[in-house]
């Protein structure tokens, strides 16, 4: 009996946590994505210098929706195509109730209050909209128990 236990135990963490490494990799590689947009239009434009929030909310529709492909396929293997407009707009409207508000949130204070650096200000944004994102895709969007 206590075996079963434990070895369904096991199992169960097992599962979510090589979930949550793959949720890591693809939030790794979103967020380089988002960095190298993000720094591009501030460093290279005059506008966007001086419009920094604006850039990073262009910055973040591009992280966002490479995202929710790749942790579609990779993280969470769901193939099931007759859900995926379904889930894309629910993808899309996590990301703009929580992981936006959080991200965009914590930014702006951080560098209009506390005068932090935009890039840091920007990491723990993101620091903070990564549990978010990974509970509530794993529980909402792709549905896993």
């Amino acid at each position: 009996m206590w075996q079963w236990l434990i070895n369904k135990i096991y199992k169960r963490f097992y599962q979510v946590f090589w979930q949550g490494v793959r949720f890591a990799v693809v939030g790794l590689f979103n967020t380089i994505l988002d960095y190298a947009i993000y720094i591009g239009l501030t460093r290279f434009t005059v506008y966007f210098a001086e419009h920094w929030l604006l850039a990073n909310i262009i910055s973040f529709a591009f992280g966002v929706t490479s995202s929710y492909f790749l942790n579609r396929h990779f993280t969470f293997s769901d193939t099931d195509t007759k859900r995926s407009f379904r889930q894309f707009s629910q993808y899309i409207l996590v990301m703009v109730m929580g992981s936006f508000v959080i991200v965009q949130g914590i930014f702006y204070v951080a560098v209009s209050t506390f005068e932090v650096y935009d890039l840091v200000a920007k990491a723990l944004g993101i620091l903070f909209g990564f549990v978010w994102n990974f509970v509530v895709a794993r529980r909402w969007i792709f549905k896993i128990k």
